[in-house]
């Protein structure tokens, strides 16, 4: 695949405009065979041009077991990264990752990660490090992470809560929300963060535990999904609003400008600049509408974008 810096129906003038120049094998075969698995073994990389036709080097070899999974990778020197499989009734239950020697032709320097995976969803439930320290993980009935004991507590005491905890709220009418809990210096857990998102799983607000309330940012999309205006953390005091519910940032607020693209498709969302505040909706079911205050005989109204494709005919650019 070759990048060059011009448009695609001017030719290029090689080496001068060309950015990277890569070509993979596939299946051990030479460049150009038709493939056989589709198993990429072979990725080149153009070193430099003999007139205007590039020379290559290789860059990385990869070999596969019978069922297609990687068990080497060689980089461009040589060196050599390992996976061995753990199979239990022809199901993959662990991992055991040996990197290349620190030191070349030392083996006892190459450093090895070991992974017990949950065969049910392919993650790992127990990893290893080089250290010889343990991390276990616990995932909930659809393979979501809910608990994380790091190698500093340990998870077969039984009596010790896990460094992180995650929640997460799926109920039709609400806000989907993802609610993380850290440990305290004394060891017992608080809730160090509250993540809403939209109906396409995107992060729309975040609510942390601020001084005398919560600090929330927020984050707008255009009809695109691109972001188009975030809004830094802003303090608020606590209210009897649950924390299902998306919170306003104050009035002295401002958004935090982001990047911004240029093209056909790239025409500005409805947004305001300098939005000086929002009154969401107080439903937790509903999704929140921001408004922004203006003048008394000029308050426009701003309205987040709806996600595209709400139907099978896609409509928007």
């Amino acid at each position: 695949m070759e990048t060059v810096s011009v448009a695609c129906t001017t030719t290029p003038d090689r080496p001068a405009q060309v950015v990277s120049d890569l070509r993979t094998h596939y299946d051990n075969g030479g460049f150009g065979d038709a493939p056989s698995m589709g198993r990429a073994t072979k990725l080149e990389e153009a070193a430099g041009y003999d007139g205007g036709t590039p020379t290559y080097v290789t860059k990385s070899k990869t070999t596969y077991d019978s069922v297609g999974r990687k068990t080497k990778v060689e980089d461009a020197l040589g060196q050599a990264s390992t996976t061995a499989y753990t199979d239990t009734h022809g199901l993959t239950t662990g991992t055991q990752t040996t990197t290349p020697p620190a030191t070349p032709g030392n083996a006892s320097t190459a450093l090895t990660t070991v992974q017990v995976l949950d065969p049910a969803w392919g993650l790992p439930t127990r990893t290893t490090d080089a250290n010889g320290l343990h991390t276990d993980l616990v995932y909930d009935g659809l393979g979501r992470l809910t608990e994380v004991w790091l190698p500093n507590r340990s998870k077969a005491a039984g009596d010790q809560k896990p460094n992180y905890e995650f929640g997460y709220r799926v109920t039709e009418g609400q806000i989907t929300a993802v609610t993380t809990k850290t440990l305290t210096s004394g060891g017992a857990q608080r809730v160090a963060k509250i993540e809403l998102l939209d109906g396409w799983l995107r992060s729309r607000q975040t609510q942390a535990p601020g001084p005398d309330g919560r600090l929330i940012s927020d984050t707008f999309y255009d009809e695109r999904g691109q972001v188009v205006k975030t809004y830094a953390p802003t303090p608020r005091p606590v209210t009897r609003r649950p924390p299902c519910s998306a919170s306003a940032p104050p009035a002295t607020s401002r958004p935090r400008p982001a990047p911004s693209t240029t093209g056909w498709a790239a025409r500005p969302s409805r947004s305001s600049p300098r939005a000086t505040g929002r009154s969401p909706s107080r439903n937790c079911g509903a999704p929140p509408t921001p408004t922004a205050a203006g003048t008394a005989s000029r308050s426009p109204r701003l309205t987040a974008a709806p996600p595209p494709h709400r139907s099978p005919t896609p409509a928007g650019s």
